[in-house]
């Protein structure tokens, strides 16, 4: 989007210096005259301000540019007041910020005009003498001063007698109106009495230029079969001077075989050419009086063979499906450099006979076209010929397109589909590609990418289509222990017809991966036992468990392993063997690991036991359970 910006200022419509008359009386506040400036930006108001400031005491100006003046004005009050011309300033501002400014030079002409007067005209040949007297203003005082006040520079005078002569030569093609304002002036006893009347003065066209050929190619070819009237070049003419006076024609000098059109300016042919080249000379001459003509132009014009051109180096048009016979597809045109007619045929690419063509060109259905059954493309090679004898040809391709009509709905290829992903697959990995038909797309219904357009209905952030392929992938890494399944719904939409949408199912298995090791319940296990303790007896259990719901494998990895046993699939830890007599209490400090080995990957997890052994008595042994919430719980210690 362009912004526009204060980057002109206010022009005069009459330029930065100019006069203008002010009829006299003038009552007050009425329009006197106008002075116009515009400004070339958009939106920006222009206002008027005068000087100095007599200006300002006695005129106003306001923003449409109408000057008035604050008093009514008679032609002798303005004279005693400004004086028989006055000059003074106007500045034309624009709005914005900050403002433009520029400044002309205004003069007034004060002027009266006699009741019901009218202008002197006349009309003068622009060949006139100098001094000649071209009009005469009539005299009101017999003693009266006669001079031209406006313009102030201009090519003609007047004498006391009202005679109006010619000072300076008159050119018709440069100006062809002038309007003067005449004075007449008379000083008699106390008071003085002026009158104005205007001059207008037309200027009259003579034949005073030569009429030319304008610039161009002098050298024209022509094929030699061309038939009589035959197109060679076009001559172009031109005379400065107006009406019958610059009105050009031509005449030619050339042999039998060519000619030229005195209506079109053409040269043309007569009949066929049979010399290598041919000289024509043109005179261009104009219709005034006395008519002018100019020296001869030498034209050469060249026989070849030049075949027919096509308006196009191909041509490529659509039809709809379903069209009936007889539409037109499309138009191939042809011009002959002979200026002969055209014929045109179709010589390949119309097996089926589809297709037809006429003299015009107009290439037609010659039967019902259907986008699903026949090619959706057709390449026409077409023949144009010219129709005279030994005409010359030349070919052209046409490439049609057959645009389908919207008649199906998209389906997907299956109702339901069913994917399994691995929860390690990182981001972006493909899950399935989903796939949706059309019979308006090409046989079989399939479609390209660009023929449908997928989406999902639900706002998963796990997963993204494809918009043009339907391929889902990951769009986040998965968690099967917190999400092992997700049902899916994707949308194929026709993009000819956006209303037309089809609903497919996405069935996605996550398939686990062991991605977590086990762990134990608590930290660490405490058991107290009498030195006699029975083996093969469970002292406690150790519980550990895995996210992944993997079976463990239990077993000592360091301490005496010796006196103590630990089942590998239930985790209970028993005595393997009596203790030698103690006589004091003993701590044994075991390793217990959890060892997960599903899917070839081993993950495990070590838990720490600490068991003593008290001096025997004969008393019913106790086990003191520490850091054990419940029995089988999270630590399981047995009595």
């Amino acid at each position: 989007m362009l912004i526009n910006i204060n980057d002109n200022t206010p022009t005069f419509s009459d330029g930065s210096a100019f006069t203008k008359l002010v009829p006299l009386s003038v009552v007050a506040n009425e329009p006197a005259t106008s002075i116009q400036a515009y400004d070339r930006d958009f939106g920006d108001p222009t206002t008027y301000e005068v000087s100095p400031s007599l200006a300002n005491l006695y005129m106003d100006i306001d923003e449409s540019g109408k000057l008035r003046f604050k008093e009514t004005m008679d032609l002798e009050k303005a004279i005693q007041i400004f004086g028989p011309k006055y000059s003074f300033k106007v500045n034309a501002k624009d709005t914005s910020l900050p403002p433009k400014v520029s400044t002309a030079s205004v003069k007034l002409v004060f002027v009266h005009y006699r009741p019901e007067e009218r202008p002197v005209t006349c009309y003068v040949p622009e060949d006139a003498k100098m001094k000649q007297v071209i009009a005469v203003v009539p005299k009101y005082y017999p003693n009266s001063e006669m001079s031209i006040i406006h313009p102030e520079q201009n090519q003609f005078a007047i004498n006391n007698k009202g005679e109006v002569t010619l000072e300076e030569p008159l050119d018709y093609e440069k100006k062809k109106y002038y309007v003067l304002t005449a004075q007449e002036n008379v000083k008699a006893g106390k008071g003085q009495g002026i009158n104005h009347v205007d001059i207008e003065v037309t200027v009259l066209d003579t034949n005073d230029h030569d009429p030319l050929l304008l610039p161009g190619d002098w050298i024209g070819v022509v094929n030699r079969n061309s038939r009589a009237g035959a197109s060679i070049m076009k001559i172009n003419g031109m005379d400065r001077d107006f009406g019958l006076n610059g009105l050009t024609a031509f005449q030619l000098e050339a042999e039998s075989e060519v000619t030229l059109n005195p209506i079109t300016g053409w040269l043309q042919s007569s009949g066929q050419l049979q010399k290598s080249f041919y000289d024509a000379n043109i005179y261009p001459f104009d219709y005034g009086i006395p008519r002018r003509e100019n020296k001869p132009y030498a034209f050469k014009i060249f026989p070849d063979q030049t075949p027919p051109t096509f308006t196009r180096d191909i041509y490529r048009f659509e039809v709809a499906e379903e069209s009936p016979g007889g539409t037109i597809v499309g138009v191939v045109m042809g011009k002959s450099s002979s200026d002969s007619r055209m014929d045109y045929s179709i010589i390949s690419g119309n097996e089926k006979k589809l297709f037809s063509i006429n003299y015009l060109g107009e290439i037609k259905l010659s039967s019902f076209i259907n986008f699903e059954n026949d090619s959706v493309s057709y390449l026409l090679r077409i023949k144009g010929s010219e129709q005279i004898p030994d005409g010359l040809s030349t070919l052209v391709d046409a490439e049609i397109q057959v645009t389908n009509i919207n008649e199906f709905s998209p389906r997907f290829k299956r109702p339901v589909y069913t994917a399994f992903v691995r929860e390690d697959a990182g981001v972006g990995a493909s899950v399935i590609t989903v796939e949706a038909l059309d019979c308006d797309c090409i046989k079989g219904c399939a479609c390209v990418n660009s023929d449908v357009r997928y989406s999902m209905l639900d706002n998963f952030e796990a997963f993204v289509i494809d918009a043009y392929s339907g391929r889902i992938v990951t769009s986040r890494q998965l968690d099967y222990e917190i999400t092992p399944f997700y049902y899916l719904r994707v949308t194929a939409e026709d993009i000819q017809n956006g209303s037309d949408n089809a609903v497919g199912y996405v069935n996605v298995t996550v398939v686990n991966v062991n991605d977590n090791p086990p762990v134990f319940h608590e930290n660490a296990v405490e058991v107290d036992l009498a030195s006699d303790a029975v083996i093969n007896k469970p002292l406690a259990r150790l519980k550990a468990f895995d996210t992944d719901n993997n079976i463990l494998s239990y077993s000592i990895v360091s301490g005496d392993s010796s006196l103590f046993t630990i089942d590998s699939r239930t985790g209970v830890l028993s005595l393997a063997k009596r203790f030698p007599g103690e006589t004091k209490t003993k701590e044994y400090t075991l390793r217990a690991r959890a060892t997960d080995t599903e899917g070839g990957i081993t993950l495990s997890a070590d838990d720490k036991v600490v068991i003593r052994v008290q001096p025997y008595v004969r008393e019913t042994p106790k086990f003191k359970v520490r850091n054990c919430k419940s029995i089988f719980g999270t630590q399981n210690i047995i009595y």
